[in-house]
């Protein structure tokens, strides 16, 4: 194929197709994503020349590709956090939604001679435009060097802005947006390991041993299955609390936590940590989602220091935010327990 340096009058489309990988559904969290794959063939000859000369996209025409809806004609924004639908040409990394049973995964269709493809990543935040359960369409608008312009809703402008549907292309998408679940304390789950300097370590504690560390490995069960944790961030990062809240009491545990996006626990800098150095994550133990317990015998007791609960935010790997509370268990020996709490 060759590349137009100049625009052609006689520069046009030859095909122009839209179709979703995977499932045409997403969570309407801003986070989730469709892929909307686009394919194009541009030719230079006349509209009735059964011999054109297939070239590529120019990188200007490239730029001007633009994800449109479908009853309103309006362009959906790029690369937005806010409300409404967004358009990225990057993943971001969430799982698809998940299929229903019996649903077939859509896998693309077989690839076709010439033309060249793209893929757009489509996602969506609650708003007046993005309704879960109402389904909305999606168009692609091209405009070529030469000023021609196509819509796939069925609408074609010649150069000088002149409506000619006859040369026009229709394909389209439907995307139905997904309620955001709101999981409970209940679903998640925490593992506990015993660590030491470092290292996982198999030996137990009694409550009345005065120096030991844990991680607590947090989870998110869901119909019997495991959704994997993406992030965690804790607010604030750590709490404290001693044996006895009483003046001359050294014993105490103080948290922090690590998400999968952290190569370190991080820690309440408000808190004190005594002489010994706080617990290190476990190489082994990155990527998943963490709180830590350590317990000291040389932390002077303070009055007023963040005694729990932490504000946990959760975010899975659907793109779902969840909410939660973590703190020390109520039950003796509370302070090498932790709980979560709505």
């Amino acid at each position: 194929m060759t590349s137009p340096h100049t625009p052609d009058p006689q520069w046009r489309l030859a095909a122009l197709e839209l179709e979703v990988l995977g499932p045409a559904a997403l969570y309407a969290n801003g986070n989730q994503q469709v892929v909307i794959q686009v394919y194009l063939k541009a030719v230079v000859g006349a509209p009735e020349d059964l011999d054109p000369v297939e070239v590529e996209l120019t990188a200007q025409e490239v730029a001007r590709l633009q994800i449109f809806t479908f009853e309103t004609e309006q362009p959906v924004v790029w690369d937005q956090s806010g409300p409404g639908w967004s358009v990225s040409m990057a993943a971001k990394g969430y799982d698809p939604f998940p299929a229903a049973a019996g649903e077939p995964f859509v896998r693309g269709s077989p690839s076709r001679a010439g033309g060249q493809y793209w893929r757009f990543y489509l996602s969506g935040l609650r708003n007046a435009e993005v309704v879960p359960g109402v389904p909305s369409r999606f168009v692609l608008s091209v405009r070529g060097d030469n000023g021609i312009r196509y819509l796939s809703n069925g609408k074609f402008w010649d150069a000088e802005g002149e409506r000619n549907d006859r040369r026009a292309f229709t394909s389209s998408v439907n995307i139905t947006p997904v309620k955001t679940p709101d999981y409970l304390a209940d679903a998640f789950r925490l593992s506990k390991t015993q660590l030491a300097f470092g290292t996982l370590d198999s030996s137990s504690v009694e409550p009345s041993d005065p120096v030991a560390s844990f991680m607590f490995v947090l989870s998110l069960v869901v119909g019997g299955e495991v959704v994997k944790v993406r992030n965690l961030t804790s607010e604030p990062a750590g709490m404290i609390q001693w044996f006895r809240d009483f003046p001359g009491e050294s014993f105490a545990s103080y948290t922090g936590f690590a998400g999968p996006q952290d190569i370190a626990f991080q820690w309440n800098t408000n808190i004190g940590q005594g002489n010994s150095p706080p617990p290190s994550l476990p190489p082994s133990q990155r990527g998943k989602a963490i709180l830590v317990l350590a317990g000291r015998v040389d932390i002077p007791y303070k009055p007023n220091q963040p005694g729990g609960p932490c504000a946990l935010t959760i975010i899975d790997a659907n793109g779902n935010s969840h909410h939660l509370n973590a703190q020390f268990a109520d039950t003796p020996p509370s302070r090498w327990e932790l709980t979560l709490t709505d």
